[in-house]
C-alpha cells in the first residue's frame, strides 16, 4: 500500500486547548519527523509499552496511526511487564533485528516505560548496533535518557508534571502523524483516568471523550483486568475490542466488570483484616504485607489501591514484600522519587532500584536489607 502523504496537511493544533501541550509542540513535531523518516526508509518500527492501561493505550494508538497512513507490515507492538525497558526485552529486540537479516536498524519507540537509569543499559546496548529510540513518557527523567534518545517527549522537560500521561501524549502524536485518524478521541481521557491523572488537561480530555469519569473508570478497570492476563503477544483485534467503543466493547464490559467487583470485595475484606493503620495526626499510614495477603488473581494486583481506600483524608499506603515496597500518597507532601535517592545513598549494599511518580511508585531491594529499609522509610514518613 502506498504510504499516505499528509505532511502538507499536518495538524496545527491539538485535540484540546492546552498551554501545556503548546509548550511541547516542537517536541511533538520532532517525534513525528523521526517516525516519518523511519517510515520513508521502510525501517522496522518496534513499539514497546508498559502493560498497564496507559501504556497499552499509547502503544495501541501509535500502531493505529501507522496503519492508518499505510504502514503496517514492518511494525511490531509489544508490552513490557516491567515499568522500564528490561534488558531481556532489549536483547529480544536485538535478536529479532539480527534474525531479520535487515541491514537497516529498526526504530524503537518506548512508551510509558519510565525515563530513568533502569532503562539505560538496554538502550546503550542496542545503540551499539545503530538502533535509535523515541521515548514517550511522563515520569521524572534522568538527563542521560534524554541525551540517548533521538526524540524525547516528556512533559517534565518543560517544567510540567506527570498529569499529561503517556496515552494522551501518544494520541496527540498519532493525530499529528495522521490528522484524518478518527475514533480515538476518548483514549486520552480513558488512559488518564486509569493512571489517576488530574488537572485541567485531564478534565478536558474526559469531556472530549463523551463519557463520565465514572464510566471511564469502569471501562479502564475492565481493560486493566484483561491486560493483566495477557502474558503472550496479543492480536490487535483483542485490543480493538477492549479500547474501541461499540456493541462488542459494551458486552465485554458488562460481562467482566461484575466479576472484578466480586474479586475486589474479597481482597478488600483481606486488606481490612490485615492492614496496619497508624495515625500520625496530619495523615494516616497504611501498611499491608502483600506477600502474606495476596493470591494470584487479578484483584490482588490492586491490593495497594484497595488498601489505600480503606481510610479517608491525607494518607500514605505501603504494600510491602520481602524485597519491595510499593507506595501511594494523597494529601501528603511525600516525594517517592527523592526517597529512593536517599535510600540509595544510605544503603549502597541494598541494590536499590525503582521508579514511578512521587505519589505512586515502587522501590526494590535485596531481601537482606528489607527490615532496615522499611524502618528507614517509616522514619522518613514520620518526619513529614
Amino acid at each position: 500500500m502506498m504510504i499516505k502523504d499528509i505532511v502538507k496537511d499536518r495538524k496545527k493544533g491539538f485535540l484540546i486547548d492546552s498551554g501545556n501541550l503548546e509548550k511541547m509542540k516542537e517536541a511533538f513535531l520532532k517525534a513525528e519527523s523521526v517516525i516519518r523518516k523511519a517510515v520513508s526508509e521502510n525501517r522496522f518500527v518496534v513499539i514497546r509499552h508498559h502493560n498497564d492501561v496507559d501504556g497499552y493505550a499509547a502503544g495501541f494508538v501509535l500502531e493505529k496511526a501507522l496503519n492508518s497512513i499505510g504502514y503496517s507490515r514492518n511494525i511490531m507492538r509489544t508490552s513490557s511487564r516491567t515499568p522500564f525497558y528490561d534488558y531481556t526485552d532489549a536483547l529480544r529486540d536485538l535478536n529479532n533485528f539480527l534474525s531479520s537479516k535487515s541491514t537497516t536498524p529498526p526504530l524503537i519507540i518506548l512508551a510509558d516505560l519510565g525515563s530513568n537509569e533502569q532503562s539505560m543499559a538496554s538502550i546503550k546496548r542496542l545503540k551499539t548496533y545503530g538502533i535509535e529510540f523515541v521515548i514517550i513518557d511522563h515520569h521524572r527523567f534522568d538527563a542521560e535518557n534524554k541525551h540517548e534518545a533521538v526524540s524525547f517527549l516528556n512533559p517534565h522537560v518543560f517544567g510540567l508534571g506527570s498529569e499529561l500521561n503517556a496515552g494522551a501524549l501518544a494520541t496527540e502524536l498519532a493525530v499529528i502523524l495522521d490528522p484524518a485518524l478518527k475514533g480515538i478521541e476518548h483514549l486520552p481521557g480513558l488512559s488518564g483516568v486509569a493512571d489517576k491523572s488530574s488537572g485541567e488537561d485531564n478534565d478536558a480530555y474526559v469531556k472530549l471523550s463523551g463519557y463520565t469519569r465514572e464510566e471511564l473508570e469502569k471501562w479502564a478497570a475492565v481493560i486493566d483486568h484483561d491486560t493483566y492476563y495477557l502474558k503472550f503477544p496479543e492480536r490487535t483485534d483483542i485490543l480493538e475490542g477492549l479500547f474501541m467503543p461499540g456493541a462488542n466493547n459494551t458486552r465485554i464490559i458488562n460481562e467482566i466488570y461484575p466479576r472484578i467487583e466480586a474479586e475486589t470485595e474479597r481482597v478488600r475484606a483481606a486488606a481490612k483484616k490485615y492492614a496496619k493503620i497508624e495515625d500520625f495526626g496530619k495523615f494516616k499510614l497504611v501498611i499491608i504485607e502483600k506477600s502474606l495477603v495476596s493470591d494470584w488473581e487479578y484483584a490482588s494486583s490492586k491490593l495497594i489501591g484497595i488498601s489505600h481506600r480503606l481510610v479517608e483524608g491525607p494518607k500514605i499506603t505501603l504494600a510491602v514484600t520481602a524485597d519491595s515496597i510499593s507506595y501511594r500518597a494523597d494529601g501528603v507532601d511525600f516525594k517517592g522519587v527523592d526517597l529512593l535517592e536517599k535510600l540509595k545513598k544510605e544503603f549502597p549494599a541494598a541494590l536499590l532500584s525503582g521508579g514511578g511518580h512521587d505519589s505512586a511508585g515502587g522501590i526494590s531491594f535485596n531481601i537482606a536489607s528489607g527490615e532496615e529499609i522499611l524502618k528507614y522509610v517509616r522514619g522518613y514518613i514520620k518526619k513529614i
